[in-house]
């Protein structure tokens, strides 16, 4: 553990608390990071704040939105990831985070830092859903940042926001551990809270080849301009029932999984955004 021995008291350490707000569930389908918030906690002791509004630099879905509160307009002024990213990470420095449900958040920041050429991350990490389910096994209403803050009568802010839910997130942290440190035998330290979750999480291996896309076909190279230029492309998609339709596509992102390609796009057809299978396009235009 960089920074820290884990030999100190949990809540006499300085702790950073984070939430992302995306586009999207998966940085490998090309969804983005449109919201950082963050506190840093010593004990019941708030001592620091971070939150940012981040530019995806495409717009954002109507699905993601509705979810968040996040508009294009809210966006359009934010900075990009390439300042928003450095400054949080300066902000947490080397000291333990938490989240609830860490790997998604962490996974986001991960890729971003592999896109940006950055040292893979090295804080530990405690996820609130698994200390609660080690915890308060069979909790009722399970596991939910909502369904936990209602259960132990917590404050809560506004959800599907970074800032709320990151004030939430404290909340449950020190709920689940305070009860544990209250008993003074063993002491509470670092190390051993992370070992009742089973150990920090770990930081996803992003490699070159995960961010970097090397179009080998003419379809892929005419995607690949496409999201260069930020422009349309006509297509003929058979579908997985071999029904074959037309519609013009926005392409986002160009991904290899299990020896097929994909294209994250915005169809406009269904007005909405698709993953589409490169094989299955018969035919496609600029």
């Amino acid at each position: 553990m960089d920074g820290v021995s884990g030999n100190e008291l949990l809540f006499d350490t300085e702790i950073v608390v984070f939430d992302l707000e995306t586009t999207g569930l998966s940085q490998r389908f090309g969804d983005e990071i449109v919201e950082i918030g963050a506190v840093k906690a010593r004990g019941a002791r708030v001592v620091g704040e971070f939150q940012t509004l981040v530019n995806p630099r495409r717009p954002v879905s109507p699905g993601a939105s509705a979810v968040n509160g996040i508009t294009d307009d809210m966006l359009s002024g934010a900075p990009l990831i390439t300042e928003a990213l450095p400054a949080f990470l300066d902000f947490i420095g080397h000291l333990p985070l938490v989240a609830h449900n860490a790997m998604f958040d962490m996974g986001f920041v991960a890729w971003k830092m592999a896109e940006l050429n950055m040292p893979k991350a090295r804080n530990p990490v405690f996820d609130t859903v698994r200390m609660a389910r080690a915890l308060h096994p069979g909790l009722p209403g399970g596991y939910s940042l909502a369904s936990m803050v209602s259960h132990f009568g917590l404050e809560a802010g506004q959800t599907h926001r970074a800032s709320g839910d990151t004030m939430a997130t404290w909340q449950l942290f020190r709920a689940l551990l305070e009860p544990v440190a209250a008993a003074p035998n063993p002491p509470l330290t670092l190390r051993r809270a992370l070992s009742l979750q089973g150990g920090s999480m770990q930081w996803p291996r992003v490699g070159f080849e995960d961010i970097v896309f090397a179009p080998s076909s003419a379809a892929e190279n005419i995607l690949a301009r496409a999201i260069e230029g930020k422009s349309t492309v006509a297509i003929a998609y058979k579908s997985s029932g071999n029904f074959l339709s037309e519609r013009n596509i926005k392409p986002i992102k160009l991904f290899r999984s299990c020896g097929r390609t994909y294209v994250t796009a915005d169809c406009l057809l269904r007005n909405e955004q698709r993953i589409f299978r490169l094989d299955r396009i018969t035919h496609i235009k600029e």
